[in-house]
């Protein structure tokens, strides 16, 4: 999907409802575009078309859209939304739209935050958003996850945090099957429990075991579990990290393995990929 009728400018995150149609977040790190929206795309769109529905204005709150997910059960939209070339700490919301939300639609609520989100997904009991967070190495103590509740009045703010303080997060998705999280990390890709170990009283602070490490790769950005279960992880050339590329590895990949497969070359035309979905 390219070309100028898409409208596709500085895209980062992707999500899809239950019918297939695909959610770009348009307008990742707004410094980059001055068209921060939300575009949907029918299921099989392909090539320079036009998406079916835009949420995008004034009302909608829209200023850099970094995340986004959709509840496949009541086709909400959950978004998160940093202020335009902000510092830290930063304005950052999660903004949550009706099902179908299209043009200049203001949100139905939202929930503020002084930490950036980078990916969002839900977790295997259907009932929260989980919101990974990283910001600078020097202050290590405010990397992690939380978990946002998603039935919560309006402006109520997260009730618990899920505490990997020791990860720089990049990225999270959640294994309904084994009860997991899967994250990547400045010291590798982790596979996390879901059940927690309780710690303090306010906020309550539920601190993850590490399950295994899958690798010890500290190149991945933001992943995807697949409708196949494979573990899709994007790469950026920056830094120690050599190359732009996907790199894919088996559901119950553990103990520092090597990628089922990699893909990067000229001929993926991959370049600082970013956002990883993978639809049904």
């Amino acid at each position: 999907i390219s070309g100028w009728k898409t409208g596709i400018n500085a895209p980062g995150q992707l999500s899809e409802d239950a019918q297939g149609n695909l959610y770009v977040a348009n307008g990742y790190l707004n410094r980059l575009s001055t068209n921060p929206a939300v575009l949907i795309f029918a299921h099989g769109a392909n090539g320079n078309v036009a998406p079916i529905r835009k949420l995008a204005g004034t009302l909608t709150g829209l200023h850099n859209v970094e995340a986004i997910t959709v509840d496949q059960v009541t086709g909400k939209i959950f978004i998160v939304d940093a202020a335009s070339f902000c510092g830290f700490p930063c304005d950052v919301s999660l903004l949550r739209f009706p099902p179908k939300a299209a043009g200049n639609t203001a949100p139905f609520a939202r929930s503020g935050s002084l930490l950036p989100a980078v990916q969002l997904a839900s977790n295997s009991t259907g009932q929260s958003v989980i919101e990974a967070r990283s910001i600078s190495a020097t202050t290590a103590a405010e990397f992690g996850v939380d978990t946002i509740v998603k039935q919560f009045a309006n402006g109520a703010q997260p009730d618990f945090t899920y505490d990997i303080s020791y990860f720089d997060v990049s990225g999270v998705a959640d294994d309904p099957t084994t009860k997991t999280y899967l994250v990547t990390s400045g010291t590798g890709i982790y596979r996390l429990e879901e059940n927690t170990v309780t710690s303090g009283i306010s906020p309550l602070v539920l601190k993850p075991a590490p399950v295994s490490i899958i690798t010890s790769d500290t190149c991945g950005r933001q992943l995807a579990l697949g409708y196949l279960r494979n573990i899709y992880v994007t790469h950026s050339t920056s830094g120690n990290c050599p190359a732009d590329a996907v790199y894919v590895y088996t559901h119950d990949s553990s103990g520092n393995v090597a990628p089922l497969r990699v893909l990067s070359g000229l001929g993926t035309k991959l370049s600082e990929p970013y956002g990883i979905y993978e639809g049904k």
